[in-house]
């Protein structure tokens, strides 16, 4: 239990949090500025790179110096998204809402030891900045247990255990020396479902073709009638597309479909659609 109460500045109280569909309204206003990429990516690099380090929001400088695995982006265009990071910044406070990772780091800095351990669980959901905070909230430093899933990233963060070994080595919650345990047997699913799902982490580095229209057809059938089978897309604007084949009102994101459960689950063109990458 914390030793005292937190309250939030009186300021964050009456905001409220940007959602990404909050986003999507800025950024429609600025595509042309930004033709390279779409909304999705562009909400993934300023909540998942620009600002959601440890040291706070980045400089141009560090940013465009920054390793392309670091990026979604190359020097130039990080140039350009910069400056809209910066409209992005004055259309926040003009509309009233908040990034959470700057209120993390402006946290971070007050921050005084509060509790006495601190389990985290989805830890992969959290970006370094949120992450920096809550363990600074620590009465004794490496008093804490985190549990995630680096393969189950559905918010734009950049996550990656990399990352939080990184936080580590750096000081932080003197946890230099921590134990590091990974979990190798799967006690949620049957052996088949571990076996699909492990299939489909593969296809993360392999090009995989579109599904054919009569593939489609056969699936639609069946989907179209029941209740117990969800068609999930990787973003909001896929949705389209797979309305166009599939029709079921049970058409989620990636995002959206954290925590749901259906006895079936189509991924459609999860992988096909982002051949570039």
């Amino acid at each position: 239990m914390p030793s005292r109460e937190t309250t939030l500045p009186r300021w964050i109280s009456r905001n409220s949090e940007v959602a990404f569909r909050d986003f999507v309204g800025f950024f429609e206003r600025h595509r042309r500025a930004v033709p390279f990429t779409d909304a999705h990516r562009c909400f993934e690099e300023f909540r998942g790179v620009i600002t959601a380090g440890t040291s706070g929001v980045l400089t141009l400088e560090t940013y465009r110096e920054l390793g392309v695995r670091q990026s979604l982006f190359d020097v130039e265009q990080r140039t350009t998204l910069f400056e809209l990071f910066g409209r992005y910044e004055r259309w926040l406070a003009e509309h009233g809402l908040f990034e959470p990772n700057v209120i993390a780091h402006a946290w971070a800095r007050h921050a005084t030891p509060s509790y006495d351990f601190i389990a985290i669980d989805e830890v992969q959901d959290l970006t370094p900045a949120q992450l920096q905070l809550v363990l600074r909230c620590l009465v004794t430093p490496g008093a804490f247990v985190l549990a995630g899933d680096g393969n189950q990233v559905v918010h734009p963060n950049f996550f990656s255990w990399a990352k939080v070994k990184t936080l580590f080595w750096h000081g932080l919650a003197n946890a230099t020396d921590r134990e590091v345990a990974i979990l190798r047997v799967s006690y949620r699913n049957a052996p088949e479902v571990t076996r699909v799902a492990n299939a489909v982490l593969a296809l993360k580095h392999a090009r995989f073709g579109s599904i054919d229209r009569e593939s489609n057809t056969l699936l639609d059938e069946k989907t179209r009638r029941s209740t117990e089978v969800a068609v999930v897309v990787l973003r909001d604007e896929d949705k389209i597309e797979a309305r166009r084949h599939f029709r079921t009102p049970l058409v989620f994101s990636v995002l959206e479909s954290k925590g749901l459960e259906y006895e079936n689950v189509i991924l459609f063109r999860v992988v096909s659609t982002e051949r570039r990458l």
